[in-house]
């Protein structure tokens, strides 16, 4: 932060401060999770116009390396079917900006699409709500261990939300119209920090 003083002969001095922001030159992983050691704090939460499986949530080498497994029941009579899950003890939370993660999604299903977002655990606040909304055809396609699945990179843009909040956060799947019962993969989860120049 930088002031000056300016004044005129016979008047009131004015005195005047500003801040000046660093660039941001890129981001670096806070904190990642790659299933390697179980489920790494991760648990299941709530639902809405769906259900949890037993058990509701595994790690699995179903696409040849560790990954988080989401077991779901969708009807697929309504846009909006919801599994959540949620990590209270994200590592460094307080300096993340962004997260990022990849679904994957067994290629059987080609009806309907996905909406997912997030959510602080800490006072509830919504991330990324509609940010991505895509329909199975628009997805891209991946081939692993030998089954097809749709594969859909999201980003979640956290700013300065995160700041100040205890370390909690919720991954939401919502379901768009797709019938489904079965396996949704998560993996390479990622909370970003920026770097300055």
């Amino acid at each position: 932060m930088a002031s000056a003083t300016f004044a005129k002969a016979g008047e009131v001095k004015a005195k005047f401060s500003f801040t000046h922001d660093k660039k941001i030159n890129g981001y670096e992983a806070a904190a990642k999770y790659d299933f390697s050691n179980d489920l790494d704090g991760w648990e299941s939460e709530g639902t809405w116009q769906a259900k949890w499986g037993s058990p509701a949530l595994e790690v699995s080498n179903d696409l040849g390396e560790p990954a988080l497994k989401l077991n779901g029941s969708f009807s697929g009579a309504n846009d909006w079917e919801e599994i959540k899950f949620r990590n209270m003890g994200v590592k460094k939370f307080s300096n993340i900006q962004k997260m990022d993660y990849t679904i994957y999604i067994l290629a059987i299903v080609s009806e309907g699409g996905i909406r997912p977002y997030a959510a602080l655990g800490d006072g509830r606040v919504k991330l990324g709500v509609d940010k991505f909304h895509k329909q199975f055809k628009d997805l891209e396609k991946a081939s692993l261990n030998g089954k097809d699945y749709w594969k859909a990179k999201i980003e979640i843009d956290v700013g300065d939300a995160a700041k100040g909040k205890k370390p909690d956060f919720f991954i939401c799947f919502v379901a768009d119209h797709m019938k489904y019962d079965g396996p949704i993969y998560v993996d390479d989860i990622e909370f970003l920090r920026p770097i300055y120049e």
